[in-house]
C-alpha cells in the first residue's frame, strides 16, 4: 500500500514469494478491494541503497536472522521498528542496531499468504501503531505518522505509550492463540463453551498480571475489554499460530505461550493457565522444529 500510495518502497524477500512479486507484482486481496503493485523486490540487502526506515514484518522466529543480514546495510541514522506479535522484538532490535534509532511499533490484521505474491486480508481494518518506546510523541514520530497513514487502507497512528499499545495486543493474541491451539477450534467455539472459556479467560488475567509487575500502564479494565473484543470476533476466526499448527508449520509458540511462562518465571508470576497451554503444543512444536 505505501508503495502504491507513491513511496519509495523496497521488499526483501526470498523463494518462490521473490520470484512471484519479480515477476507479476504483489497482489492483496483486501475487504475494502483487491489490487496490484509493481513494487521492488530483492533477496540481497546490500543492493537495498540509502534507507530512511526499515520495517521488519517477519514471523518472531525469523527475526533474529533478518536483523543479522540487514544490520550491517543500515545507516547509523535509519529508523527501525518491527511488527512481530508478542512483547519482545524491541528489545531484539536494539540489541542490534542503535537504540535510539528503534521505535516500538505493533499491527493489528488478520490476513495470510494465500500464494506466492499473494496476501490475502481477510479482517480487521489494518492498523499500525509506533511510537518511541520511552514513551514520548518526538518530532521524529510525528512527521513519519503522515507520510505512512494512508486513511481506510491502512491506519497508521503516533502513539504516546507503545508500550502499553503492544501489551494491549499481547494480551489478547497471546491466550487467543494458545487457546485456539490446544483446541483446534475457531474462536467462535472456543469463546462459547464454559470449561475452554474459563481457560482463556485464565490466560488472560495471567497477562494482565504480568504487566502489572513490569510496571506495563494498561487500562485497569483490560480482562473485560479483551473479553470483549473476543466476543465482537467473526465466529470462524482462527490466529496465525493456530493455522501454523494445523498446517505443521513452525510457530511463534515461545513468544506467545512461552514468553507468558518464561516472564512469570522471571517476575514471580504463576502462570498455570498459560503453563498448561505451552506445555500441550511444545511436542509438535517440537517435531515441527526438528525439521528446520
Amino acid at each position: 500500500m505505501w508503495a502504491k500510495s507513491g513511496l519509495d518502497v523496497t521488499l526483501l524477500a526470498r523463494g518462490s514469494h521473490l520470484d512471484a512479486i519479480q515477476t507479476s507484482g504483489l497482489t492483496v486481496k483486501s475487504i475494502y478491494g483487491d489490487s496490484q503493485v509493481k513494487i521492488k523486490a530483492i533477496s540481497d540487502p546490500e543492493k537495498m541503497g540509502e534507507i530512511d526506515l526499515v520495517f521488519f514484518a517477519t514471523k518472531s522466529w525469523q527475526l533474529e536472522e533478518a536483523i543479522k543480514s540487514v544490520a550491517p546495510h543500515v545507516s547509523s541514522t535509519a529508523m527501525v521498528m518491527g511488527i512481530q506479535n508478542g512483547v519482545e522484538s524491541a528489545d531484539e532490535l536494539a540489541a542490534r542496531f542503535p537504540a535510539s534509532n528503534v521505535l516500538g511499533a505493533t499491527c493489528r490484521i488478520v490476513s495470510y499468504i494465500e500464494a506466492p505474491g499473494v496476501i490475502h486480508h481477510m479482517g480487521v481494518p489494518p492498523t499500525i501503531s509506533f511510537g518511541e518506546l520511552k514513551g514520548n510523541l518526538s518530532d521524529r514520530v510525528l512527521q513519519l505518522q503522515p507520510q505512512l497513514n494512508l486513511g481506510e487502507s491502512l491506519t497508521v497512528e503516533a502513539s504516546a505509550n507503545i508500550q502499553s499499545d503492544i501489551w494491549q495486543k499481547f494480551i489478547f493474541f497471546a491466550p487467543v492463540s494458545g487457546v485456539g491451539s490446544v483446541t483446534r477450534s475457531p474462536v467462535g467455539e472456543f469463546r462459547k463453551i464454559p470449561e475452554t472459556r474459563r481457560l482463556l479467560q485464565a490466560a488472560i488475567e495471567e497477562v494482565h498480571t504480568l504487566s502489572i509487575a513490569q510496571k506495563i500502564p494498561l487500562p485497569i479494565d483490560s480482562v473485560t475489554n479483551t473479553l470483549k473484543f473476543i466476543d465482537s470476533m467473526p465466529v470462524d476466526m482462527t490466529s496465525s499460530m493456530q493455522r501454523d499448527f494445523e498446517d505443521g508449520r513452525l510457530s511463534e509458540l515461545e513468544y506467545l505461550s512461552g514468553a507468558v511462562c518464561k516472564m512469570g518465571k522471571r517476575f514471580g508470576v504463576e502462570t498455570p493457565a498459560n503453563s498448561f497451554i505451552y506445555a500441550a503444543l511444545r511436542p509438535q512444536e517440537d517435531k515441527v522444529r526438528a525439521r528446520y
